[in-house]
């Protein structure tokens, strides 16, 4: 149970922060992204079903709201990269005459 605690605990720590202004709200969706991945963890771990899905959705979320907003730029910019570098091999099927 203290796992479950110190989780809630840091949630409303960053819930807190972002509503005085202390972080930005990239900064809040990936705070609360992983925290909500980690009590997703937890609750898979303890057989909670109900609490891992309501978890698993909220991590989601937030991660899709961080992605959107721009924090994952440096990301994007990564896959690009190796986008750039892929040269896809064209295979045709054997023509039998």
């Amino acid at each position: 149970m203290f796992p479950v605690i110190c989780l809630t605990v840091c949630q409303s720590a960053a819930v807190l922060a972002f509503l005085a202004g202390r972080i930005a709200p990239g900064g809040f969706h990936a705070v609360m992204a992983f925290l909500a991945g980690l009590g997703a963890v937890l609750a898979v771990w303890r057989h909670w079903t109900v609490t891992a899905e309501v978890c698993a959705v909220c991590t989601a979320v937030h991660a899709w709201r961080w992605w959107s907003r721009g924090g994952g730029d440096g990301i994007r910019r990564r896959l690009k990269c190796w986008a750039r570098r892929f040269e896809g091999t064209r295979r045709a099927s054997p023509s039998h005459a």
